[in-house]
């Protein structure tokens, strides 16, 4: 239980601010998955997420099982591109990779 906020402004042990920031690729069709039961149909003002996209990282943090999440900063637009918010959140680190890489190319891919 957390008995001083102050003690945390930092961050965990371990935290890692990225500066300057590092460009990257999201694989946000894993990030956020479709249900696999379910039939869709195509909704052209809907947030579009079966691409992999342009971020920011920010900062890695180690999570307790020895991985990092990596705090992305990127844009989420609707199909028809008439709508986009920019969204900060920690992302399991498979799930992104330097931009430096091709598009396509994620190690987890292989299986």
């Amino acid at each position: 239980m957390m008995s001083n906020m102050s003690s945390t402004e930092k961050g965990p042990p371990g935290m890692r601010k990225i500066d300057p920031p590092q460009h990257v690729w999201i694989k946000l069709s894993r990030l956020f998955p479709a249900h696999t039961h379910h039939l869709y149909h195509h909704t052209p003002h809907g947030i579009q997420t079966t691409y992999e996209g342009p971020g920011l990282l920010l900062e890695e943090v180690y999570k307790v099982d020895g991985s990092r999440l990596g705090l992305v900063r990127f844009p989420l637009t609707t199909a028809d591109e008439q709508w986009q918010t920019v969204v900060s959140t920690y992302v399991p680190q498979h799930l992104y990779r330097p931009m430096h890489r091709r598009r396509g190319n994620f190690d987890d891919d292989r299986h």
